[in-house]
């Protein structure tokens, strides 16, 4: 796969990954199959596509000696792959607070 139409593709699927995140505060087709595509494509096939996508940039960067394009899909991919790096951040660290108590024992 080339490296703009694997840069397309990581770009529709970050926009599900966002419009995934809009709904949910914002709840729209509840029980639908767009609401099932949406999710899936947003929470799972974008972080795999942006892993692939990384990987693709830095092999093309370390090893071909090809700098990134200054494209509006490139840097969007990489502002979105920030957002998905904080949010799985916050909730390791989230998920990793002990409330500890010595007066509990």
């Amino acid at each position: 796969m080339a490296f703009t139409q694997l840069n397309k593709l990581t770009l529709l699927t970050n926009l599900a990954f966002l419009l995934s995140l809009i709904m949910r505060y914002y709840p729209v087709l509840q029980g639908t199959i767009t609401e099932s595509t949406i999710l899936i494509t947003g929470l799972l096939l974008s972080v795999l596509l942006n892993l692939v996508w990384l990987c693709s940039l830095l092999y093309r960067l370390l090893v071909k000696k090809i700098p990134p394009g200054k494209q509006i899909i490139t840097i969007l991919n990489g502002l979105i792959i920030l957002v998905q790096v904080y949010l799985l951040l916050s909730g390791i660290t989230h998920l990793t607070e002990f409330d500890y108590d010595p007066s509990d024992y």
